[in-house]
């Protein structure tokens, strides 16, 4: 066994952070059982003194056959109910739009939103976490970052939503903040938002607030994301004779126009082509009961169906044309989904079921015709589990919330992503 304390401190007078990183390797599987020598205790004696000095997020990774890779799978983020989770592929280098990408995992709660940055062996194995910041408000569903290269800076916007409002904020790259910056509030409940074609490295994202479907863009001239004027589509009139209103709303951008997905028994999926905020939308299909959240790539779209307890999966080739496939049986009251290509061609949609804590992948191929289908038991105590999202690489991850519990589980699977 071998336990190596890495840690730099700074003068805590001079308000300095404390950063600690540690990973323990143990060969006895009960740790209880472990015989430490004396310096090792000291050390940890000391480094425990250390830690008392400032609070700060602490991983503890266990390998039973070192030498290996290791990555403790669960991220305790000290927040409750956790909502919801994106991920983000950023730059490390700033100043290089082809820079080396490192993954990093948004996570929402009831304080706001964590951010922090995955590390990733060579082989692909995922091996730890670092909490790289936070940005606080409050009753937060879920996140949306996105970014874009203005030929200077990448340019990274965050969209936090939830109960009371949403908040848009931009990074600061000023090297005494480089961090997210001051945040604009934007007031009414947010069902849902997502990123045009669901990618993190985009110009845009769309958000429904209080049955209205509204779009984010970028704007060259201010370098900010901002609602583009006399944009907004609203229920009473582009919707007005669906069975409910909005509740989410999917932008692919190779096409023009929006596909959203409104509330009701059943639920149904509209077109509306923008050109004219006025104009009713074109309704192209029925999904199932009490619809969640509507996610898709490349044209393969999926909706999560709560009281279905199914997934709706259908084919978009731009304007009307939406083919259904059915509903493909999940577990009990799905929410959250989240969609990935897959190196095969086909895309892996995931969402989990809040009432059963389970969580069910889905691979589709191009035609919309599921190929593989599996609802997994959640790992014991993640319990209320909303919102999952793909962690991408030569190992493929899901993150899953564990709203009731307060933290976040990794799993890893078989699927090979792009």
């Amino acid at each position: 066994y071998g336990v190596h304390p890495q840690f730099t401190a700074e003068d805590e007078e001079e308000g300095s952070s404390l950063e600690v990183a540690l990973e323990f390797l143990f060969l006895a599987p009960d740790t209880d059982a472990l015989d430490l020598p004396d310096n090792i205790i000291d050390s940890m004696i000391q480094l425990e003194y250390k830690l008392k000095m400032q609070p700060v997020a602490l991983d503890v990774h266990l390998c039973l056959n070192p030498p290996c890779d290791v990555f403790g799978d669960i991220i305790f983020t000290g927040m409750t109910g956790l909502a919801g989770m994106s991920v983000n592929h950023v730059d490390v280098d700033e100043s290089d739009p082809d820079g080396e990408l490192s993954p990093w995992l948004y996570v929402t709660g009831s304080t706001g939103v964590q951010y922090y940055r995955l590390g990733r062996a060579a082989s692909g194995v995922l091996t730890g976490s670092f909490k790289r910041g936070e940005v606080l408000s409050l009753d937060a569903r879920g996140t949306v970052p996105v970014s874009v290269w203005d030929g200077t800076d990448r340019v990274r916007g965050l969209f936090t939503y939830g109960i009371s409002g949403a908040y848009r904020s931009h990074w600061n790259h000023d090297p005494a903040v480089n961090d997210y910056g001051a945040l604009l509030v934007i007031g009414g409940l947010v069902d849902d938002a997502v990123a045009y074609g669901g990618q993190d490295q985009t110009n845009g994202f769309t958000f429904v607030s209080n049955g209205v479907v509204r779009f984010s863009e970028f704007d060259p001239q201010y370098s900010i994301f901002t609602e583009p004027l006399d944009s907004s589509l609203f229920f009473d009139v582009a919707f007005q004779d669906a069975f409910g209103p909005p509740m989410s709303a999917f932008v692919n951008p190779a096409f023009p126009g929006v596909l959203v997905a409104t509330a009701g028994s059943p639920g149904q999926i509209w077109y509306h082509d923008r050109q004219d905020i006025y104009s009713v939308g074109t309704p192209v299909t029925t999904v199932g009961n009490g619809v969640r959240q509507l996610r898709g790539l490349d044209g393969i779209m999926g909706v999560t169906n709560f009281e279905s307890n199914s997934v709706s999966i259908l084919t978009w080739t731009g304007g009307t044309a939406v083919t259904n496939h059915g509903q493909t049986p999940v577990g009990t009251g799905p929410i959250g989904l989240d969609v990935i290509g897959l190196a095969n061609g086909n895309v892996a949609m995931v969402c989990t079921s809040a009432v059963d804590d389970t969580y069910t992948i889905l691979e589709v191929d191009p035609g919309g015709n599921v190929v593989l289908a599996s609802t997994i038991p959640l790992a014991a105590g993640c319990v209320g589990a909303k919102y999952a999202v793909w962690v991408p690489g030569p190992i493929t991850y899901v993150a899953i919330s564990c709203g009731d519990t307060g933290f976040v589980i990794l799993e890893e699977t078989t699927l090979v992503s792009e």
